[in-house]
């Protein structure tokens, strides 16, 4: 599993199994390739970074420990 990289970003929906993803039975994904930061034990980020090269991440994602 550590060989496989993202070539590409994308989102989705997949079947799902409706006891575990609700009544519309479907799952949503998303792929790309995300650099992750640690703040400390109680904080992570995780940035989705553009393939294009572009400034700055496309997505954020904040963890925070309370």
């Amino acid at each position: 599993m550590e060989l496989l990289k993202a070539t590409s970003m994308g989102a989705g929906v997949l079947p799902g199994k409706p006891d575990v993803n609700g009544p519309d039975n479907e799952m949503a994904y998303i792929r790309a390739h995300f650099e992750r930061m640690v703040g400390s034990k109680d904080s992570e980020t995780l940035y989705m970074l553009s393939p294009d090269g572009n400034n700055g991440p496309e997505l954020s994602i904040f963890f925070v420990r309370v």
